[in-house]
């Protein structure tokens, strides 16, 4: 069943004509075979891998990548030589054991986890899942300091493609709960068509050129300032707060995610925008992860989470923690029809989805990097940009515009979970398997 309108039609029309959308939709359709090709063919994911691991080598002070093997299922990626324990068990003895044993070093962290360091020069496996397992065989409780990507490996093939869909921006006052978008920041451009105004300091700037500096877009440039934009289509009047927890290759930490929702949290969000995720080996939460959004649930924050793009039903967190938490809101995609996305991941613990496929937001000035993105003509994009692209994180921030739509228009929805009900209401019996309510903001392409 398609999914139904919970809003007025009008209020978001596509503004493009027919031989826009259909000059468009071929680049889709390329960004579409890409994800289905990253979720699961391997060789693909790896020789992206590489490209991202040597661009970073160079750059010491940032994460490096190190691979984490899966039978039977795509790589994953790890902080190099970098473990996540629960504060509670590092006591003197214990690191002291751990220092001994693994080489482990450097203990780092303010709240209920603490990232460790390990030396690969003493007499450890070299593969971190390996000294991980070593670990917890020896009754040690710890884990992998999973990287985050942007939900399927960053950008794909062809990344996002210039758009004709400009959408104006209202003369709107801004009110309603402040939203937090964690994400790779936004550009410092002062944008003359009204959009990303919002004031952002200096930490959280989306550099757009760091891996290397070469006058090229990194792998994740522009993906916060194209989530932010979205949010504010859906809802002009956002208080959008932008806070960088992701480099502009596209690239997190188990560790640095988790403290980006403390640090909102503490800085009054009550909308928690994050369109990233990742799978694990063994399909548990990241321990960091798990560990913040537990000290957060009473706090009456609301997660809306990106549920990934891995065309299958094996959980991403932090998306999945749905199943477990009611403040987190995963969610799947739909194609530009309104029908399920294959590429979308999707199961029993997505809350919602909408359109994902063929978005149309603001992005940054800069020329893409071919090789990189696998793309024979890289396009540069200039002043006020607009893009079309395709992906869960572009699907979340409607619902998380939705929620801020919904709480501005009627004072009785006084929490961001009274408008999601409200907003499940409105989607009636559109409920695909596996897609959880399903609804239609945004146009697609």
């Amino acid at each position: 069943m398609p999914a139904n309108t919970p809003f007025d039609p009008e209020d978001y029309p596509d503004c493009r004509t027919a031989e826009q959308r259909a000059a468009e939709r071929v680049h889709v359709e390329r960004q579409v075979r890409s994800l289905l090709k990253m979720a699961t063919d391997n060789d693909e994911q790896r020789a992206v891998f590489a490209r991202l691991d040597r661009r970073r080598r160079p750059n010491k002070n940032r994460v490096q990548l190190e691979a984490v093997r899966r039978e039977e299922r795509t790589d994953l990626i790890a902080a190099e030589g970098s473990i996540v324990a629960r504060n509670a068990d590092m006591d003197d003895r214990m690191l002291d054991r751990l220092h001994a044993e693994f080489g482990v070093h450097n203990p780092q962290g303010e709240h209920s986890v603490v990232r460790l360091d390990v030396r690969r020069d003493h007499h450890t496996p070299p593969s971190i899942t390996d000294i991980v397992r070593r670990m917890c065989s020896a009754g040690v409780d710890v884990a992998v300091n999973y990287v985050i990507p942007l939900a399927g490996y960053i950008k794909g093939a062809g990344g996002p493609e210039p758009s004709a869909g400009v959408r104006p921006f209202p003369e709107v006052g801004i009110s309603g709960p402040i939203v937090t978008v964690l994400d790779t920041g936004i550009s410092a451009e002062h944008r003359s068509d009204g959009y990303l105004a919002m004031p952002v300091a200096a930490e959280d700037v989306d550099k757009l050129d760091e891996f290397p500096p070469d006058g090229l877009l990194d792998a994740g440039a522009g993906h916060g300032s194209f989530v932010s934009g979205i949010i504010q289509q859906v809802a002009p009047n956002a208080d959008v707060r932008i806070h960088k927890v992701v480099d502009s290759d596209g690239i997190t930490t188990d560790i640095a995610v988790a403290q980006g929702l403390r640090d909102a949290a503490a800085a009054g969000a009550q909308i928690i925008n994050m369109s990233l995720g990742t799978e694990t080996v063994d399909d548990t939460a990241p321990l960091a992860l798990l560990e913040a959004v537990r000290d957060l649930r009473e706090s009456g924050v609301v997660l809306v989470c990106a549920a990934g793009n891995n065309a299958g039903d094996e959980p991403v967190w932090p998306a999945a923690l749905a199943d477990r938490f009611d403040n987190v809101v995963a969610v799947a995609a739909l194609g530009a029809d309104g029908e399920p996305a294959p590429w979308s991941s999707r199961g029993s613990w997505v809350t919602c989805s909408t359109i994902g496929e063929g978005v149309v937001s603001t992005y940054v000035i800069g020329t893409e990097d071919g090789v990189l993105i696998d793309d024979p003509d890289p396009d540069t994009y200039g002043p006020d940009s607009w893009a079309c692209w395709t992906g869960t994180s572009f699907a979340t921030p409607q619902i998380t515009g939705a929620l801020v739509r919904l709480m501005t228009e009627d004072p009785q929805l006084t929490t961001p979970l009274d408008a999601l009900r409200e907003l499940q209401k409105r989607a009636g019996d559109s409920t695909p398997d596996g897609y959880g309510f399903a609804v239609r903001i945004l146009p697609g392409t």
